[in-house]
């Protein structure tokens, strides 16, 4: 009986020594979301689809548009469908159908090239920020003493949160944030910038005598 109590009390300071596991929060979908970065790339992105819509086809597929709209309306004030000049038109407006429809192929296509080559670079340079983040946030979190750091912003394969429940959990949001900022800018630290002291002039040494 004595050994089993002296176990028990044994079993039960070790418990009480085992301190239970640091864990902090971070918000890894904001993270992105506010970096600068990130609103630099999408506007980027952005602009070189509308690129897509200024190319040459895609201009001449407009222009073609608006011919045959001219065209089908000469056609509907001419008379009878023998007449000459009707016909005339009913083969323009043919053949620049058959223009539009070759070009307009031929535009899709480029435009599908260039949207998977725009859509692969985004997700390159997406994948770039959230490993710039993923590297930031653990050593913030390794910094101030942390076990587990949990994206609170994350889901799982079911589309449930991945924290479901969380009491007074640190969140370390901000502060990662303001760590990709100084990295991103390259600003100093409190150390690096404070001005170092200047040497000390050194004080002249009196003239010898002459010796007599």
């Amino acid at each position: 009986m004595t050994r089993l109590i002296a176990t028990l009390i044994a079993l039960t300071t070790l418990g009480a020594a085992a301190a239970p596991p640091k864990v902090a929060l971070v918000r890894i979908t904001d993270l992105y979301r506010d970096l600068p970065s990130t609103k630099t790339e999408i506007s980027g992105f952005d602009a070189q689809r509308e690129d897509i819509m200024k190319d040459r086809r895609a201009e001449e597929l407009r222009k073609l548009v608006e011919e045959l709209k001219s065209l089908q309306a000469d056609i509907q004030k001419e008379g009878s469908a023998s007449d000459p000049g009707r016909q005339k038109l009913l083969k323009d407006y043919e053949t620049k159908v058959a223009a539009m429809k070759s070009l307009q192929q031929e535009f899709e296509n480029f435009k599908n090239e260039r949207t998977l080559e725009i859509n692969r670079e985004m997700v390159k340079t997406m994948r770039a920020s959230f490993e710039r983040i993923t590297k930031e946030a653990r050593a913030v979190a390794e910094k101030k003493g942390f076990d587990w750091l949990i994206d609170s912003s994350g889901n799982t394969n079911t589309g449930l949160p991945v924290v479901l429940y969380s009491k007074n959990a640190p969140d370390l949001t901000a502060e990662v944030l303001a760590a990709l900022n100084t990295s991103t800018t390259g600003t100093p630290s409190s150390e690096a910038a404070a001005p170092q002291t200047p040497p000390a002039t050194p004080t002249p040494k009196p003239a010898a005598k002459p010796a007599r």
